[in-house]
């Protein structure tokens, strides 16, 4: 998929997941009206804090796609590091708000009132999520986009604390305690706890350009290969992230009677070879001769 059409994926897809969560979260509201239970209050807030996020990062997405310009020659692909921080970051405090308030109804569980519409509302956000945030981590693999697989797996968890706010309204309709209902809260609790955790350091490792062994194996194999093909050797890889482009940076050594005019088509041929291979690589190649001293 071209940079264009990617960015502009991720740009209708954050708008999707914006729009279909109000919906969503407009049901859970309904459904918590209905029934009071505090395990769907948790489900509630986790929505909340996730369509307050989704908007911020909905407005980060456009910021990151925005072309590189003097202060930022490298582009803006790090607003998505930082969106994603700071939704996990909301995530994480919601969940231990929750937890905390879960644990106190433990001692005085509140009663609650249990229907087949409240029930249906709760399973439709369910299904409705699950299939949401497949999508948008399907969508963000394919664009290489941390901000959408963070909201497609915050999605999820959402679609996980809707199965706790269910089984809890069943737990209290076949059972009759209403305990079983701040027992499910802690539970949902503890899910988004882990769930922001991980969103947050992956955010982090991103902005600290940590990079993915797998994928740093993957990329620099794939360039000394095609490196070897120009007659060449590649030594000194470097490998940066951001949200979007994955730059990659090393010194290529050719034979010294080469000249300028086919080092540089030779050095094309590697870089038009590499983006089609990895559409999200950007190549920056250094030329040596090849009895030059290690570089350091």
């Amino acid at each position: 998929m071209a940079t264009a059409s990617l960015e502009r994926s991720v740009q209708s897809w954050m708008r999707v997941s914006l729009f279909v969560g109000l919906g969503v979260l407009a049901l859970k509201i309904t459904a918590y009206v209905l029934s009071h239970s505090q395990a769907l209050l948790a489900d509630v807030a986790e929505s909340v804090v996730h369509q307050l996020a989704v908007g911020v990062a909905t407005y980060l997405a456009y910021l990151q796609l925005q072309p590189a310009d003097r202060t930022h020659p490298h582009g803006h692909g790090k607003f998505g590091f930082i969106s994603s921080g700071l939704e996990g970051s909301l995530i994480l405090v919601t969940g231990l708000v929750i937890l905390l308030s879960s644990i106190t109804h433990l001692s005085h569980p509140a009663p609650v009132e249990v229907g087949l519409l409240s029930m249906t509302l709760v399973a439709a956000t369910l299904l409705i999520n699950g299939a949401l945030g497949f999508a948008l981590i399907r969508h963000g693999k394919k664009a290489k986009s941390l901000l959408l697989e963070a909201n497609g797996h915050h999605v999820f968890t959402d679609s996980w604390t809707s199965l706790g706010a269910l089984a809890a309204m069943l737990l209290v309709k076949f059972t009759g305690n209403p305990l079983m209902d701040a027992l499910c809260s802690c539970a949902i609790a503890l899910i988004i706890v882990y769930s922001g955790s991980t969103i947050t350091w992956r955010a982090f490792h991103g902005l600290t350009d940590g990079v993915d062994p797998a994928e740093a194996e993957t990329i620099s194999g794939k360039l000394a290969e095609l490196v070897l093909r120009q007659e060449g050797r590649v030594h000194d890889i470097q490998i940066r992230h951001d949200s979007l482009v994955i730059w990659v940076q090393a010194h290529v050594t050719f034979a010294r009677d080469e000249t300028l005019g086919q080092v540089h088509d030779r050095l094309t041929a590697i870089e038009t070879a590499m983006r089609g291979h990895f559409p999200e690589v950007r190549t920056l190649l250094h030329p040596e001769p090849d009895d030059a001293p290690p570089h350091e």
